[in-house]
């Protein structure tokens, strides 16, 4: 009889579906043979091994189980860049800036290339919608047009935040792809994560796009809901990209994995989140600042080439800055992903025992 086959977080099914190699990956299941023994303790004739399933996530509306025990020594494993056991807050932070240093060219080279398209989008935008109120005197310039101006102004606004989101969905793609390889002590170069990212991206588009507006939505109710969004769907992108689901299932896989930890989630995305804001400030902070001071002096002179080129500073800064702080974050939502998946399910329990006895070829 065998067991119940896991399907979560499966890069070795999904490389086998493409042709690829079928190295074992995160969700696969190592398997224990058991046979019908006799008197003499030897196999009967005609007994049927068994595969022991690996952890699973509980059937939709049961309890979940308790957590999984771990044999000692388990705690010494790490295939990869982490340990394999579950992690604490600062080695989610400290894992992050760890893979991004060790994988700069398949982390940062594609999160570069994405943030020139977006900045080639963005810039048109925010020039002739007067998106450069970056200063008080700015703002009230704009403000100061009519409602027409105001009216630009915010659509411009809202183009730049879908463009931004849908940009900065990508790279978190990406980043899950690079954390979970890197996890497993795989070989990673920019191709095979392109490889892994193309066939998906407009199911990461369209994740990013409904978290975008679920964000959106959320800010607007005093920032509450935003806390909320950031606390249960922060784990979608790496469920998308490393279980090979759909959008929705990718949300459903993130609420189920987030709203038992809700608060732990919560408060590591936000420690994420102001370390994320000191880099951006000592990364950008100098060219936002002359951005601020050219738009103050274009809020009085009214200069054209002198407010493109506030549009440029402030452009070229949150680029210099987000291909730092997008992966960062990325990387953080992967590892808490990985950090969820072992508390609640036991992962690595699995992949310690296919360490410990050998069964796999290349963690």
């Amino acid at each position: 009889m065998r067991g119940t086959p896991m399907a979560r977080w499966c890069p070795g099914d999904r490389r086998a579906r493409s042709g690829g190699s079928t190295d074992p990956g995160w969700g696969d299941r190592g398997t224990v043979t058991t046979h019908t023994t006799g008197t003499a303790g030897g196999p009967l004739p005609g007994s049927v091994q068994a595969e022991a399933p690996g952890p699973i996530a509980p059937p939709e509306g049961s309890a979940p189980p308790p957590p999984p025990v771990r044999p000692a020594g388990h705690t010494d494993l790490r295939p990869g860049v982490v340990p394999m056991r579950p992690l604490a807050a600062g080695e989610i932070i400290d894992g992050s800036m760890a893979i991004l240093r060790a994988h700069l060219g398949p982390a940062l080279g594609i999160a570069a290339i994405v943030l020139v398209v977006q900045t080639a989008i963005t810039l048109p935008v925010s020039y002739f919608t007067q998106q450069v109120a970056i200063s008080p005197l700015g703002a009230a310039g704009i403000l100061g047009g009519g409602a027409t101006d105001f009216v630009r102004s915010l659509f411009g606004l809202a183009v730049n935040s879908l463009v931004g989101a849908t940009c900065g969905g990508v790279i978190a793609a990406v980043l899950a792809v690079v954390v979970g390889d890197a996890s497993l002590g795989r070989e990673i170069t920019t191709r095979t994560v392109w490889r892994q990212v193309r066939p998906r991206l407009w199911a990461i588009v369209g994740l990013a796009l409904v978290l975008g507006i679920l964000s959106g939505l959320g800010s607007l109710a005093l920032g509450i809901g935003y806390l909320f969004v950031l606390g249960v769907w922060s784990l979608a992108m790496p469920a998308l990209m490393l279980e090979s689901t759909g959008v929705f299932g990718a949300l459903k896989r993130s609420w189920r994995l987030s709203i038992t930890s809700f608060w732990r989630v919560l408060g590591i995305r936000l420690l994420a989140g102001l370390a994320a804001y000191v880099l951006s400030a000592v990364l950008g902070g100098l060219l936002e600042a002359v951005a601020g001071a050219i738009a103050g002096f274009n809020a009085v002179e009214g200069s054209g080439p002198v407010q493109l080129l506030a549009v440029f500073l402030r452009g070229l800064g949150e680029m210099s800055a987000g291909v730092i702080v997008i992966p960062f974050l990325g990387g953080v939502e992967a590892l808490l992903y990985i950090d969820r998946r072992m508390r609640a399910e036991g992962l690595d329990i699995e992949l310690g025992h296919r360490v410990r006895t050998g069964s796999a070829r290349r963690i």
